[in-house]
C-alpha cells in the first residue's frame, strides 16, 4: 500500500516542462471483423503490454487478444442464435477477462444482462444473465477490490419507471450479492460505473425523470452496498447525457458526455469536474457547428484529462475525436481521424508508454460494412526536453514526465519500482508508469515517455 506524506516531504521531479499544443501522432491503427457489421465497445492495455478488445460481431459478443503492435494473438465470440453484443471488458487479478453486454440469446427476457469470465486464453469460465421479462442491459463492468464485479447499464424490468439505472454487485463467481435501481417515472440509464476509493461507487448516465431538461447528466454515489449517499443532474433546458465517469486524484470526479444545451453546436462533447460530493467545479464544451460528443475519459499522468467519442463538426460526416486538456479543463490539443465514411471511438486509455489506445468501429476502412478499429496514438512528446532531475516539494495531483535516462541525485538512496513492484534500475528504464522510494516511502510516480 502507498503510504502517504506530508505535503512538504521532498520528491523528484523534472524542471518545468512546456505546454503541449500539437497533438501527437498515431503510431498505428488495426481494424478487425469480416464481411458484415463488427464494432468495438471498449478496448483496455493488458498487463502483457497488449490490448483486450470487447465489441460485436454479426450479432455475437466480439474478444480480441492483441500485442503491443496491434496484432491479433486470438478471437472469441460469445452468444446464442439471437442477438448478443459486448459493451465493457477489463482484465482481471487472475490474469482473464470479464465482459459486460447484453444478450437476447439467454435469460428470461427479451434482453438480459449479459457477464463473460474467461480465463487468460479467452476460454469462458461462466457466464451470468441478469433481468426478467422487460429489456435489459449490462453497459459497464469492473472488478471490486473483493474480487467481485459491478455492473451498471439499464433495467426495464425493476425500478419506478419505464425505465431505470441498474446496479448489480456479484461475488467473484459472478453470482449475485445485491442489486439497486435508481431513477424516477421516466427514463434513466447507467453509462458508466467505478468502484470509488471509499469502497462505495460512482455511476454515470442519464436521466429524463430528474433535473431541468427533456435529459440531463446523472451522477450517483453510493455506499459500499450500493445504497444512494447522493444524486447530482447536470444540463440545461435540452438534452444531456453522461457516458463515462472517474474518480481523480483529488477525490473527486470527471464527467464526459454530450450537451444539447450548451456549446457551439446542436451537440457538443460534455466535459464536468466535480468536487468529492458531487458539486461542479467547472465544465467544458468542445466541438464544432454540428454534432459532437464525448464518449469516455480518463485522468493523465500530468493531471489532465483524455477525452474521445465523435465530431462531424469539422467538414467530416462523422470522425474519431480525441481531446487532450489540462487539469482545468482547456484544450491542450484535438485530433480528429477516420476517412470518407462514419467512424466514432467509444473508449480512451492512457497506455504505460505515456501515448493512448483508443477503440471504436469504422465504416472507412477494413473488410466489411463496419470493422472494429483500434487506434495507437503516441505520447504527448511535443515541448519535453530532457533535463536533469532537481529536488521540489511533493504535490501528489500529478505524476512526473521525463524522456531520456532517469537521472536521480546522488547520495540518496532511492529504489526505482514499476508498476508490478518489481526493481528496475534507473538508467535502463523503458518507457512506462514507475515510482520512487525513499526509506520505505513511496514519495512519487513518473512516467517515462520516450
Amino acid at each position: 500500500m502507498l503510504k502517504k506524506i506530508s505535503f512538504c516531504a521532498m520528491f523528484f521531479a523534472l524542471c518545468p516542462l512546456l505546454l503541449f499544443s500539437q497533438a501527437p501522432d498515431t503510431l498505428w491503427t488495426r481494424t478487425f471483423g469480416g464481411a458484415a457489421s463488427d464494432a468495438g465497445s471498449s478496448a483496455q492495455q493488458t498487463t502483457d503490454e497488449g490490448y483486450i478488445i470487447t465489441g460485436n460481431t454479426s450479432g455475437d459478443v466480439y474478444l480480441i487478444k492483441t500485442d503491443s503492435l496491434g496484432d491479433t494473438l486470438w478471437t472469441k465470440t460469445f452468444g446464442g442464435t439471437a442477438y448478443d453484443m459486448g459493451s465493457s471488458v477489463k482484465q482481471t487479478t487472475d490474469g482473464g477477462y470479464v465482459i459486460s453486454g447484453r444478450t437476447s440469446s439467454f435469460g428470461v427476457g427479451p434482453g438480459d444482462v449479459y457477464l463473460i469470465k474467461t480465463d487468460s486464453l479467452g476460454d469462458t469460465l461462466w457466464t451470468k444473465t441478469f433481468g426478467d421479462t422487460a429489456f435489459e442491459i449490462g453497459v459497464c463492468v469492473q472488478q471490486t477490490t473483493d474480487g467481485g464485479y459491478i455492473v451498471t447499464g439499464e433495467t426495464g424490468s425493476y425500478g419506478a419507471g419505464g425505465s431505470d439505472v441498474y446496479l448489480i454487485k456479484t461475488d467473484s463467481l459472478g453470482d449475485t450479492l445485491w442489486t439497486k435501481t435508481f431513477g424516477g417515472t421516466d427514463y434513466d440509464c447507467g453509462w458508466s460505473v467505478q468502484q470509488t476509493t471509499d469502497g462505495g461507487y460512482i455511476i454515470t448516465g442519464e436521466t429524463s425523470s430528474f433535473g431541468a431538461g427533456s435529459g440531463d447528466a446523472y451522477l450517483i454515489k453510493t455506499d459500499s452496498l450500493g445504497d444512494t449517499l447522493w444524486t447530482k443532474t447536470f444540463g440545461g433546458t435540452d438534452y444531456e447525457c453522461g457516458m463515462s465517469v472517474r474518480q481523480i486524484i483529488d477525490g473527486g470526479y470527471i464527467v464526459t458526455g454530450e450537451t444539447f444545451s450548451y456549446g457551439a453546436g446542436s451537440c457538443d462533447a460534455y466535459l464536468i469536474k466535480t468536487d468529492s460530493l458531487g458539486d461542479t467545479l467547472w465544465t467544458r464544451t468542445f466541438g464544432g457547428s454540428s454534432s459532437d460528443a464525448g464518449y469516455s475519459v480518463q485522468q493523465t499522468t500530468n493531471g489532465g484529462y483524455i477525452i474521445t467519442g465523435f465530431t462531424s463538426g469539422y467538414g467530416a460526416s462523422f470522425d474519431v475525436y480525441l481531446i487532450k486538456t489540462d487539469s482545468l479543463g482547456d484544450t491542450l490539443w484535438t485530433k480528429i481521424l477516420g476517412g470518407p465514411d462514419i467512424d466514432v471511438a467509444a473508449s480512451v486509455q492512457q497506455t504505460t508508454d505515456g501515448g493512448y489506445i483508443v477503440c471504436g468501429q469504422t465504416a472507412s476502412y477494413g473488410s466489411g460494412s463496419t470493422d472494429v478499429w483500434l487506434l495507437k496514438i503516441a505520447p504527448d512528446t511535443f515541448g519535453i526536453k530532457e533535463q536533469k532531475i532537481r529536488l521540489v516539494k511533493y504535490d501528489y495531483q500529478a505524476a512526473t514526465i521525463f524522456s531520456g535516462p532517469l537521472l536521480l541525485p546522488e547520495g540518496i538512496n532511492c529504489r526505482v519500482f514499476d508498476i508490478t513492484g518489481r526493481t528496475v534500475v534507473p538508467e535502463k528504464i523503458k518507457p512506462g508508469i514507475y515510482f520512487i522510494e525513499i526509506d520505505g516511502v513511496i514519495m512519487q510516480k513518473v512516467v517515462k515517455i520516450r
